[in-house]
This record gives C-alpha cells, structure tokens and sequence, in this order.
C-alpha cells in the first residue's frame, strides 16, 4: 500500500533536490523512495497539482471571497425559505 507524505514534506524534498542533494540521501532521510521522489519532481515540472499558475495568496484570496459568498446565498435562502412559508396577510379572497 502506497504511503502518503504531507504537501510540506513534498516542498522540502524539491527544495533540497533543486539545492543538489541528492535523490539517495533524501529518501533516506525522508523516507520515500527515488522513484517517488521523481515522480514528485516531475509533476512539480509540469505544474500538477498546481492552481493554474496563481500563487497560494490569490488561491486563499478566492477561497475566502468564496466562502463570504457562499455563507450569503445561506441566509438568503433561508430567509426566502421563511418567506414562503410564512402565512399571506392583507390579501383578499375572490368571490
């Protein structure tokens, strides 16, 4: 079964990779092998895994505002939810 290594452990792997230690030494350091390590060093290549070219603080930025947003559209439905069932008054029935 495959282990999974947290996102911090990932960027510290690539980060000392890119400053030149090498793949042996930080597997066994770390614990994952080359083989994964390349892996990671390709998809970081690529840009996998990454938010479309836009830095962590616009990705939170967008998050945030996503999370007012959505926190909104709750209250509004329920307010409108309340609306609708609440009884009609000053209305006139037809006869």
């Amino acid at each position: 079964m495959p282990k999974h290594y947290s996102r911090e452990i990932k960027e510290q792997v690539l980060r000392e990779l890119a400053n030149g230690v090498p793949m042996s030494q930080l597997s066994r350091d770390y614990g994952p092998t080359p083989v994964t390590i390349g892996k990671w060093r390709a998809e970081a290549a690529s840009g996998a895994g990454s938010a479309g070219g836009r830095t962590m603080e616009e990705v939170m930025k967008e998050n945030a505002y996503l999370k007012r947003q959505n926190a909104f559209l709750k209250k509004a439905a329920t307010w409108f939810a309340r609306e609708a069932e609440a009884p009609m008054t000053g209305t006139r029935s037809i006869d």
